[in-house]
């Protein structure tokens, strides 16, 4: 067991670092993305402080589940690329193994190597969690300056569940890897995300362009 490790095995680690520079080159953006919003957070606590006490609690749970994700991020990244360097643990060595067999599924190597850390599970469910709720609230943004457009609002609401929901599936099928299940449920998560961003950043654009009057407030 001693013998083996993560980094520094004769075995391949082309696998490994197919799935591992993303995550890190992410991680890195995901980074300067978080600098940003402390910027904002700080910006609105320091500009805005006679707003409604909903709309600072809103904003402060908004920055408290990023912060969550931020460092769910950075301690799952920390796990698998520094602690489990000449690492030979258990946990450790099941990435050892999975990298012999460049032939196992993306999922199956999540389900593997980091499905057993807390943290990686919070970060993933907080992946989710976060776009549906600001999804939403600008769902509810839109409804208003459209003047009660059901149809785009709806259409934002349900994306928004949509990969709210298929993510959460997707974890339970990551608990559960006997059951049959599709590859291309990972991609209605994303897909659906995607989606509802060009609504909600098309309908700003339209309900609020400088040559339009009568915008609701």
């Amino acid at each position: 067991m001693t013998s083996q490790r993560i980094l520094d095995s004769g075995v391949d680690n082309s696998a490994f670092l197919l799935h591992e520079v993303p995550s890190l080159i992410a991680l890195i953006v995901s980074l300067m993305m978080y600098g940003i919003t402390l910027g904002q957070y700080l910006y609105y606590r320091h500009n805005f402080p006679s707003d409604k006490g909903r709309i600072k609690y809103f904003v402060l749970f908004l920055f408290t589940i990023n912060t969550l994700h931020m460092y769910g991020s950075i301690a799952d990244e920390w796990e698998l690329l520094i602690s489990c360097h000449h690492n030979s643990s258990p946990t450790c060595f099941k990435m050892s193994q999975w990298q012999s067999n460049v032939s196992l599924s993306c999922a199956s190597y999540y389900a593997e190597c980091h499905w057993d850390h807390y943290y990686y599970q919070m970060t993933l469910f907080l992946s989710f969690v976060v776009p549906f709720v600001v999804q939403s609230f600008y769902a509810y943004r839109i409804w208003i300056i459209s003047g009660r457009n059901k149809i785009i609002s709806g259409a934002i609401y349900t994306l928004a569940a949509i990969q709210m929901i298929t993510g959460c599936v997707f974890m339970i099928l990551l608990l559960f890897p006997s059951l049959v299940w599709f590859p291309m449920m990972m991609l209605c998560a994303p897909v659906a995300g995607i989606i509802a961003d060009l609504l909600i950043s098309i309908s700003i654009y339209f309900y609020l362009r400088p040559n339009r009057f009568g915008v609701r407030s």
